[in-house]
């Protein structure tokens, strides 16, 4: 029969509005669609993680259902009531609705959902794809994720189960990632490709071969900073020179999507190293004065939130860590510091100084702490 569009914005797909095909990333979903039964698309935000998966789907006319996760899917039985809803437009008339997790079921949850997954996707049709978008909404801990890992142990041949997320595959998806039975596109994947920038910038207007160059290393790849670039008229090479529009538009992204969204023992942290370009855990300590400095990197490193780990030797299990941002987003948050954070000590200003001479950052962060020292 055919499908109907839900009607709840949780069971639909996004509209895309002039995305670009990215056909190095489309062949990769269609390998791991024929050869596994899950995929995790993982990344920072704005990474073009919801946009890949849709925009496949759309090029590959690809059915089934797209499933937006929120912190509320941690209480199962809405959970299993919105999947239930999300299978409707596919039921027959001979069929009945999919079961409900009525209080007699709660002593087997795992029984009931291997139950309930071979007959929801008994009635997708074939070829079809689950999509499971901000999966990173539940808490890693949570049993939800134990229940989406039952899921792909029920997934039949020719249907997929897609999860796009900010975090790293929870713990209880190391079996299905040793067996092979889950694909991992992550960051290294994502980074959008010279070809890929040019298509993108192409749809922003007219922009110089070199700025573009510039802006796309500058961006390491990230979609939503070369976007936000463009759409605030770079001309320039220069991070200088970046319109004010554009530095305004990528902080208050930063802010709203990463910022506001970590504790602000962390948001402490970020506005401490900030300025920094690399950070390694024992040099974070001393900057910021917090022994916890290795899990909160380890923390930022698993929920991709612009923090990348770098060879090196250090006495922390985590390694060295790199801690990638933006011009703007270092000047604002080193003024958030100097008006909210107590005045460093003498030990730590010795540190700032030894790791700018070290790091050649020069006279920006100089200047910043001459300031903190005035006050």
């Amino acid at each position: 029969m055919r499908a109907k569009p839900p009607t709840l914005a949780k069971l639909s797909r996004p509209a895309l509005h002039r995305a670009v095909p990215r056909e190095r990333l489309f062949a990769l979903l269609d390998r791991h669609r024929n050869e596994r039964r899950a995929v995790c698309i993982v990344g920072p935000p704005g990474a073009g993680k919801t946009t890949l998966l849709g925009s496949w789907l759309d090029t590959r006319r690809i059915r089934g259902v797209w499933y937006q996760v929120d912190a509320g899917d941690a209480d199962l039985s809405t959970f299993f009531y919105y999947l239930s809803q999300a299978v409707e437009p596919y039921r027959k008339r001979h069929q009945r609705a999919l079961p409900l997790l009525l209080p007699e079921y709660l002593s087997d949850i795992p029984g009931f959902a291997r139950r309930f997954f071979r007959d929801f996707f008994a009635r997708l049709p074939a070829g079809a794809v689950i999509a499971f978008d901000n999966y990173q909404e539940v808490q890693a801990d949570d049993l939800f994720h134990q229940i989406v890992a039952l899921a792909v142990d029920e997934v039949p041949p020719g249907i997929v189960l897609a999860v796009v997320s900010r975090r790293d595959p929870p713990a209880c998806y190391a079996r299905l990632l040793a067996n092979e039975n889950v694909a991992l596109v992550d960051w290294e994947n994502l980074r959008l490709d010279s070809e890929e920038a040019s298509a993108i910038a192409a749809r922003h207007g007219d922009t110089a071969p070199e700025v573009l160059r510039r802006v796309h290393a500058i961006t390491d790849g990230w979609a939503a900073g070369l976007v936000l670039a463009l759409e605030g008229g770079v001309t320039k090479v220069d991070a200088a020179q970046v319109p004010n529009s554009a530095r305004e538009a990528t902080f208050n992204y930063f802010a709203a999507e990463i910022f506001s969204r970590v504790a602000p023992q962390t948001q402490r942290f970020l506005m401490w190293t900030s300025i920094l370009p690399d950070v390694p855990v024992s040099l974070a300590e001393r900057l910021t004065g917090d022994a916890t400095s290795a899990s909160i990197l380890d923390e930022l490193y698993r929920r991709h939130f612009f923090t990348h780990r770098k060879p090196g030797v250090e006495p922390r299990p985590t390694g060295t860590t790199h801690c990638s941002g933006t011009s703007c987003f270092s000047r604002r948050t080193s003024v958030r510091v100097h008006a909210t954070s107590p005045i460093c000590d003498r030990a730590q200003q010795r540190c700032w100084r030894r790791a700018i001479r070290t790091l050649h950052f020069g006279s920006t962060a100089m200047r910043w702490i001459g300031a903190r020292r005035s006050t």
